[in-house]
């Protein structure tokens, strides 16, 4: 990860950056998935995780009080 941050410009997957692309890719093809998405921060990766698995009412989560996503 830190070759590819090293190499980037500014610039996203948006506004097709390359070296964001290439990371992408490298993460795809070691985790053996179609595809990979950066997500810069995990605050944002939870959310998508979690809209992604509400997709009808009552759009609620139930996990523990000590959990990291209730905080």
């Amino acid at each position: 990860m830190f070759a590819y941050a090293a190499r980037a410009s500014l610039g996203d997957a948006v506004y097709h950056e390359p070296t964001t692309l290439a990371f992408e890719a490298h993460v795809a093809k070691v985790t053996g998935k179609e595809d990979a998405l950066f997500l810069p921060s995990g605050t944002m990766s939870n959310q998508i995780a979690l809209r992604t698995h509400l997709m009808q009412p009552p759009y609620a989560v139930l996990c523990d009080h000590r959990s990291h996503i209730v905080r």
